[in-house]
C-alpha cells in the first residue's frame, strides 16, 4: 500500500536545456535526451531534488487527481526509493514547443520484508521555455503487477517525415485562442458522445488508428482495434469536467484533462467511480482533431 501511495507523487518527467535548433527533429532528439537525463538525475541524486529542479513552476501532476506537482517534491524533500524510466515514444509539435514521451518505470524501496518493487508506464508533458529549456507540464502513471519488455530504440508516429509534415508546418502559427477553442470543442464532442452513445462508439469516431491507450492494472496497447478490445467490458461513463485544454503554437498537437465518473458494476444501489484522465490530440493539415493518446487512473478501488 506505501508503494501505491508514494507512485502518485513519484511518476513524473520533465527535461533540461536544449542542445539543438529549431527544427522538428532536432526538437523531437532534445527532448529524448532531457528525459533520459531526468531519470539519471532522479537515479544519482534521489527523487524529490530531481522533481524539484526539472518541474515547471505550474506542473500538473496526478495523486490521482489533478494537482500542482513542485509543492508535493518540496515539502517532501526525502522521499525514499528509487525511481527510473525509459522512453520508448515520443512526439514533438512542428514549433518545437510542445511534446510528449511515454515509457516504462520502475520503482523500488526497501520494507522490512526486503525490497519491492511495483512498474508501469509514465506519460509525460513538457513545455519549451523561452530560453530553451524543456520543463515538464503534465504527467500521469499507469501502474502494473508484471515488468514491462522494451524495445530498442525510441518510435516516433509514423506520419513523421511525410509530406504530411510539411503541409501542416507550411500552416504557420496560429491564433492561441482559436486554437485553444477549437481543441476544447473536440473534446466536449467527444465527451457528450462517451455519455450519450458509450466510450466505443466515441473513440470509433475521434481515436486516431494509431492511438495509445493506457489503464491501470495492464500494459498500455496500441492501435484502436486493440483499444477497443480493451474496453470491452467498460463500465457506463456518466459525465465529464474538463479541467484544461493546452495547444501547441503550431496548432498539431495539444492535450486535454479532468476528471469523469462510471458506473460501478455489480453494485445494487446507484453508486459513481471517479477517474482522471488525459487525452493527447493531434491535427494533421486541415483534418479533424484526433487522439493519439488516452490514459486514465481510477481515485480509489471504486469497490
Amino acid at each position: 500500500m506505501k508503494i501505491a501511495l508514494l507512485l502518485f507523487i513519484l511518476i513524473s518527467s520533465a527535461a533540461f536545456e536544449d542542445q539543438a535548433g529549431d527544427e522538428p527533429v532536432t526538437s523531437f532528439q532534445s527532448l529524448v535526451a532531457a528525459e533520459r537525463a531526468f531519470s539519471r538525475t532522479s537515479e544519482k541524486e534521489g527523487i524529490s531534488k530531481a522533481f524539484v529542479r526539472y518541474l515547471a513552476e505550474d506542473a500538473i501532476i496526478f495523486r490521482p487527481a489533478p494537482v500542482k506537482g513542485r509543492p508535493l517534491y518540496v515539502q517532501n524533500p526525502h522521499i525514499p526509493g528509487r525511481l527510473t524510466w525509459k522512453p520508448e515514444f515520443g512526439e514533438v509539435a512542428r514549433t518545437g514547443d510542445l511534446g510528449y514521451t511515454t515509457g516504462p518505470y520502475e520503482f523500488t524501496i526497501e520494507t522490512p520484508e526486503g525490497k519491492a518493487a511495483q512498474f508501469g508506464h509514465y506519460i509525460s508533458l513538457w513545455s519549451r521555455e523561452p530560453g530553451g529549456s524543456w520543463r515538464v507540464v503534465l504527467d500521469i502513471g499507469c501502474a502494473y503487477e508484471q515488468p514491462y519488455a522494451l524495445k530498442p530504440g525510441i518510435a516516433t508516429p509514423s506520419e513523421a517525415g511525410s509530406g504530411l509534415e510539411k503541409a501542416a508546418r507550411d500552416l504557420g502559427v496560429g491564433d492561441a485562442k482559436e486554437l485553444h477553442s477549437a481543441l476544447l470543442a473536440s473534446e466536449n464532442l467527444f465527451s457528450t458522445a462517451a455519455v450519450s452513445e458509450g466510450v466505443l462508439e466515441a473513440l470509433e469516431t475521434f481515436a486516431a488508428d494509431r492511438i495509445r491507450f493506457f489503464r491501470q492494472g495492464a500494459h498500455p496497447v496500441c492501435g484502436i482495434k486493440a483499444a477497443i478490445a480493451a474496453l470491452d467490458d467498460a463500465p457506463v461513463v456518466t459525465g465529464f469536467a474538463a479541467a484544461q485544454a493546452v495547444v501547441s503554437k503550431s496548432g498539431d498537437l495539444g492535450y486535454t484533462y479532468g476528471t469523469y465518473t462510471s458506473e460501478v458494476p455489480g453494485m445494487q444501489e446507484s453508486k459513481e467511480a471517479r477517474y482522471s484522465y488525459l487525452r493527447i490530440w493531434n491535427k494533421q493539415s486541415e483534418a479533424d482533431w484526433k487522439i493519439v493518446l488516452d490514459a486514465t487512473v481510477p481515485h480509489d478501488k471504486n469497490r
